[in-house]
This record gives C-alpha cells, sequence and structure tokens, in this order.
C-alpha cells in the first residue's frame, strides 16, 4: 500500500508536467484588460478593486474568487523574491509555490572577483513539501522552504520591528556551504511601494508588491570562512499571489544599488523594478514596472 502511494505521489506530478508540455505548445493568452489608471495614494481595500497603489495589502481576501480547494491548488501561485547589493556582494533569495510544485534557488555575486564564477542553488519540491510555512501577505508572517536543518530559506516580515528577515542556509552547486542572514528596513506606512490588483479575468485576480532602494544589513558565511557584515546593504523585494494564467511568460528586472548623481557628485540610491508582458495592458504598457 505504502508503495502504492508513493508511486501514484510522484506519477501523479510527472503526468501533470507531460500535459503541460504538450498543451504550451497550443496555449493561447488571455486578452489584456485596459489601463488601469494612475497610482492611487493608498493600500487596496479589496483583491477586486483592480488597480496601481503606493501602499500594500494587510490582508488578501480571496474567498470571492474560489472556495474550492482542489481550484485553488492548481490555479493560485505563491511568489517571494528578496535581494540586497553590497559593495562586495549581490545576493538573492528567491521562493515560488505553484503547490504541485515548489521551486528555491539562491544567487550570490561577490562583486570584488568578477571573473569568478557566482555562487548558486537551486531545489525543485514535488507537490511543494519542502513549504512550511506561507505568508499570507507580503507584510505578513513567514514562507519557509526547508528540506532539512542544512538547506532552507525562510523569507519573513516582522511587524513588530518593520524589517523583512531573511535566514538562509543551503548547500551550492560546488558543494560550499553558504549562510547568510539579513533585515531589510521596511514600514507600509513611511515607505512608498508598487502595490498592483490586476484582473488576470475579471474573477481571476493576480496581486503583486514590490519595493526597490530599501536599506537592508546582515551577515554572510561562505563555506569554512568566518562571517563578513552586510553593511550599507539597499535592498529589493516582490511577493505575488495570483491566479495566474496556466501559462506565464514575462521579462523581469530587478535590482536596487548606490550610484551617483552627476549633477552633484554624491550618492544616490536607484531602484529598479522592470517587467513586461505578464501584467501588461491592451496597450502592451507594463502596469508593474517602477523606479
Amino acid at each position: 500500500m505504502f508503495r502504492f502511494i508513493v508511486f501514484i505521489t510522484i506519477l501523479i506530478p510527472l503526468l501533470a508536467i507531460l500535459f503541460g508540455i504538450i498543451e504550451n505548445a497550443q496555449y493561447v493568452s488571455l486578452p489584456k484588460p485596459k489601463y488601469l489608471g494612475p497610482i492611487i495614494n493608498q493600500s487596496p481595500l479589496k483583491s477586486n478593486e483592480f488597480g496601481r497603489y503606493i501602499k500594500p495589502f494587510l490582508a488578501i481576501d480571496y474567498s470571492w474568487v474560489s472556495s474550492s480547494k482542489l481550484s485553488n491548488f492548481f490555479t493560485l501561485k505563491h511568489w517571494d523574491f528578496k535581494s540586497i547589493s553590497t559593495d562586495r556582494y549581490f545576493i538573492v533569495a528567491a521562493i515560488a509555490n505553484f503547490n504541485y510544485i515548489a521551486h528555491a534557488f539562491i544567487y550570490v555575486v561577490d562583486r570584488k572577483n568578477p571573473d569568478k564564477p557566482f555562487y548558486q542553488y537551486s531545489s525543485r519540491s514535488i507537490l511543494a513539501l519542502a513549504i512550511k510555512e506561507q505568508a499570507k501577505s507580503s507584510v505578513d508572517g513567514c514562507t519557509h522552504f526547508y528540506q532539512s536543518s542544512s538547506e532552507y530559506i525562510r523569507l519573513c516580515y516582522n511587524k513588530h520591528e518593520q524589517v523583512y528577515e531573511i535566514d538562509v542556509n543551503v548547500p551550492m552547486s560546488d558543494g560550499l556551504q553558504i549562510s547568510f542572514d539579513y533585515k531589510i528596513n521596511f514600514s507600509s506606512e513611511q515607505d512608498q511601494s508598487m502595490a498592483l490588483v490586476y484582473p488576470v479575468e475579471i474573477t481571476r485576480p493576480a496581486y503583486t508588491h514590490k519595493v526597490a532602494g530599501l536599506p537592508s544589513q546582515g551577515q554572510i558565511s561562505i563555506g569554512n570562512d568566518n562571517k563578513h557584515d552586510l553593511i550599507n546593504g539597499v535592498s529589493s523585494m516582490d511577493w505575488t499571489l495570483a491566479y495566474s494564467e496556466r501559462l506565464s511568460r514575462w521579462k523581469w528586472a530587478c535590482l536596487s544599488v548606490v550610484g551617483t548623481n552627476s549633477s552633484n557628485n554624491k550618492p544616490v540610491t536607484i531602484g529598479i523594478n522592470l517587467s513586461d508582458m505578464v501584467y501588461n495592458d491592451e496597450n502592451g504598457i507594463s502596469m508593474e514596472s517602477a523606479i
């Protein structure tokens, strides 16, 4: 009986993937909506109030969309991305949860050694069994991808301290163990955001919250090296909970850096989030790009 359950557990996702590959070749994307209007100076109040806002949802209620757990299992997708850029490192941590499969990845780039290959980690989890926690919104709770005590990614928002907390310990593709933790300062009341409530269809909402150029700090340890401080960092975050199209394609760039203002030679923080295709309007203009 146990072997049968294991067999079915593996077979169903494989058949779903195979069916998806066949269907993807014939898939036609849904029509895009009209322009959603200017950015609104508040938080969205309901998940069917489509538009762009400068403050995030405190709580997301999708109960009007579907009460079916089976439907949500196949259609509701979650994405959580955090990055930090310092003088020495550029670090990315991300978790994608599609319910029938979850995917987590880490990139660590040593900016002082441009000729050195960057460190990378990638892991998939069938039926998203590695997802131990799922954040309720971008400013409520944790998303936790856990394979073992030496392989996990935890992305949280601490309401009391008003910081994102990133805690990672993973084996990289070259065998090195990398661990890092850092905090990103963010207040939903004081900091401006790009919060988008987008109609994939009228009864199929997508919510995404993006912020860039946030101050951050922490530590990193690579292999047997001592911990290095991540100081004067700037960070980006991208959090999404959406009833996405079955086949979604997009172009995306997200980065926060400190540059120099050419007019006065003073440092300036730059945060960019550029997107195309996935959340465009009917004229091909992205509804989620921001600088």
